[in-house]
């Protein structure tokens, strides 16, 4: 039989939402210049039919990158929020079992 205890570090839980954390923040700037090639060759062209597609193209893909980032953000809240409820439910495991204790020892 194996093991029933479950043993989770919230420490390394909150570390990697720290991490997720830092690497969105660290994105965004790059993902909003990622494309900025982009719109140089629409404004250097702009009597050209390709220059409103590559500046909707570039609006299109620096929107979803955002997006993504964004969603990087959210896992990051969600992994802090649930080490932060392992820990709570944690302490209150271990109040309980000492009042229970308590009360045996009586």
């Amino acid at each position: 039989m194996t093991n029933p205890n479950v043993d989770i570090d919230p420490g390394g839980v909150h570390q990697a939402g720290d991490d997720m954390g830092d690497l969105a923040v660290s994105a965004r700037d790059r993902a909003n210049h990622a494309l900025d090639s982009s719109a140089v060759a629409a404004e250097a062209h702009s009597g050209w039919l390709i220059s409103p597609a590559l500046a909707d193209c570039r609006r299109v893909w620096t929107d979803r990158l955002n997006q993504t980032l964004d969603e990087v953000d959210q896992a990051a809240i969600k992994l802090h929020a649930s080490a932060s409820s392992y820990s709570a439910t944690d302490k209150e495991g271990a109040r309980r079992l000492d009042a229970v204790e308590q009360e045996l020892t009586r």
